[in-house]
């Protein structure tokens, strides 16, 4: 299997030559790494086995990591595997096969135009206004331990509003006592009046029960 998967150490280090005339890899000696016309020679061909391995492993724990039990019970583990094994995996698809670069372009485009500027008017909101005021919140009796929170909205988002008011919005809450994770909550109601909107969720994860509890503390 290693023998499948690694190419020689000709490729690994710095001593590899190129033979001009046909592009393919030789030894420090002179020799031609090619047994036969037919065989992977270049480098980039001997590393093909090794980067696809690769690059499916990452996609398999993405793939696992993604499944409903550990998502819901294990937000971390699930957004630490996605933020850092997704570079990974795109980074050695595009060793494996360099074409589907042209593949994955319009979705790393797309991603990033979606991303970008929630990561930025996240900083902003942060650093800038301190991060958005929560108005008010509720204990929710004979609930199984849901908490609805309100939070203070912009008063000049009045367009944002428009647009959170459609179903399945969500926003992302971040309480940096508590963990430097965004997690991601369902707005549950929206009053453009009041300039406010309101969360519900249930205490059952470590960020959910640790939130509850801090905000039982305050009282």
């Amino acid at each position: 299997l290693s023998h499948m998967l690694l190419p020689p150490w000709t490729c690994w280090f710095p001593l590899l030559k190129w033979d001009e005339n046909t592009t393919r890899a030789v030894d420090t000696g002179g020799h031609s790494m090619c047994v036969d016309p037919d065989t992977d020679c270049t480098c980039y061909e001997l590393f093909r086995n090794l980067t696809g391995f690769l690059a499916t492993a990452a996609f398999v724990l993405i793939g696992i990591t993604s499944l409903n039990t550990i998502r819901r019970n294990h937000y971390k583990l699930f957004y630490i595997c996605h933020i850092s094994l997704a570079p990974f995996a795109y980074l050695f698809l595009c060793l494996h096969y360099y074409k589907s670069i042209l593949y994955l372009c319009p979705s790393i485009l797309y991603y990033l135009a979606c991303t970008v500027p929630v990561i930025s008017q996240a900083l902003s909101s942060y650093f800038l206004n301190n991060g958005t005021r929560l108005l008010r919140f509720h204990h929710i009796p004979n609930s199984n331990g849901c908490v609805e929170l309100v939070f203070s909205l912009d008063p000049d988002c009045e367009e944002a509003c428009n647009i959170s008011s459609s179903i399945n919005a969500y926003v992302r809450v971040c309480a940096p006592e508590l963990s430097v994770l965004w997690h991601p909550f369902t707005v549950s109601k929206l009053s453009t009046k009041n300039k406010s909107f309101s969360v519900i969720f249930r205490a059952t994860g470590p960020f959910t029960v640790s939130l509850s509890n801090r905000l039982l503390d305050t009282l």
